[in-house]
């Protein structure tokens, strides 16, 4: 609930939802936009309609454009 999270090989990283900034959805991918120049993109093909609406719930809550 306090933000994202992910996980790799590389390691993890969480992001508060207050660091985002815009998100651009497309069929296939959701663009989530920190900053001017750092993204991360999730695959939304692989995504649920509960983890999508969860995602549009909480940037709605924060003010985030382009939702």
């Amino acid at each position: 609930e306090q933000g994202l999270g992910t996980r790799s090989d590389l390691g993890s990283a969480e992001t508060p939802w207050r660091m985002l900034d815009k998100v651009q959805r497309y069929p296939d991918v959701w663009l989530l936009f920190f900053g001017r120049r750092d993204y991360a993109y999730l695959p939304a093909t692989e995504m649920t309609e509960q983890l999508k609406g969860y995602i549009l719930q909480q940037v709605g809550r924060h003010d985030v454009k382009g939702v």
